[in-house]
C-alpha cells in the first residue's frame, strides 16, 4: 500500500498558499510572496494572508464596494461560479441583506473577514488570528 503525504492532499490551496481568502495575486497585496501556477497569492504566514484579506476589504471601502453583495461580487470577479450562495453566507453571518451598506468597523471586518475564510476554506482559523489583526487594521 501506497502512503501519500498528509499535507499534500488533504490542505486547500489557502491553507496551503497561507491565503486563507484565496485573493489572486494584484499589487495591493503587499505582504504577498509570491504566487502559484494558478495566480493565487502566496504568503509567508496565516497572519499575512489575513492581513491581506483585510487590507482588500479596506480597499474596497475606499472604492465604494461597501455592501455584501458588491464585496463577493468582485472578490469572485474571475471564478465560474454565480456568486449568489457566496453572498448569502456572508449576509447570514452578518446579519445583513445583500443591499445593505456596511459599517467598516471592528465587528463587521471580524464577521466579513471570518465569513470569507470559511467559505474560501471550509475550515476556521482560531479566534486569536482575526481579534488582533482586526484590531490592528483600524484606522
Amino acid at each position: 500500500m501506497l502512503l501519500l503525504p498528509i499535507n499534500s492532499f488533504s490542505q486547500t490551496r489557502g491553507e496551503r498558499n497561507n491565503n486563507p481568502g484565496n485573493l489572486k495575486s494584484v499589487k495591493i497585496l503587499t505582504y504577498e510572496i509570491g504566487k502559484d501556477k494558478d495566480g493565487f497569492s502566496v504568503f509567508a504566514t496565516k497572519e499575512d494572508g489575513l492581513k491581506a484579506i483585510i487590507k482588500n476589504l479596506r480597499h474596497y471601502e475606499k472604492k465604494g464596494w461597501d455592501t455584501p453583495r458588491k464585496i463577493i461580487t468582485r472578490w469572485t470577479w474571475n471564478d465560474s461560479v454565480p456568486p449568489n450562495v457566496y453572498i448569502e453566507f456572508v449576509c447570514l453571518k452578518l446579519k445583513k441583506h445583500p443591499d445593505d451598506k456596511l459599517n467598516f468597523n471592528k465587528r463587521t471586518l471580524y464577521i466579513l473577514t471570518k465569513a470569507i475564510v470559511r467559505y474560501e476554506t471550509g475550515r476556521d482559523l482560531p479566534e486569536n488570528y482575526y481579534i488582533s489583526l482586526v484590531e490592528c487594521s483600524l484606522p
